[in-house]
């Protein structure tokens, strides 16, 4: 798997819901996707990703707050390149071969 996009969410699943509908129109090809549920209340972000196929969730069970739910998902990943996206992120078309050029030698 060449490309791993961590998700870090505590709470705003309806964010999380247009970010994941944006990432699966415009992902690449084989491309792993992990939300990190940050311990939201009811494991809401774990239910939403779950409606997602092929999405893997990470749950904390602890609120650490971004940087720890981004090192979960950095752990949890398995591609060769990761991004990191915010759950209110929208991406379009292009937006990972923008970086992933840089890494084709």
């Amino acid at each position: 798997m060449r490309l791993s996009i961590v998700i870090p969410c505590h709470w705003r699943t309806d964010l999380l819901r247009a970010c994941l509908a944006a990432v699966m129109r415009h992902r690449p090809a084989l491309t792993e996707i992990i939300v990190v549920d940050d311990a939201s209340p009811q494991a809401s972000a774990t239910a939403e990703a779950a409606r997602w196929p092929d999405v893997i969730t990470v749950r904390r069970e602890q609120r650490g707050g971004f940087c720890t739910a981004v090192n979960a998902g950095l752990r949890a990943a398995t591609g060769a390149i990761v991004e990191v996206l915010n759950d209110d992120a929208e991406p379009t078309a292009g937006w990972a071969a923008a970086a992933l050029r840089h890494f084709d030698n």
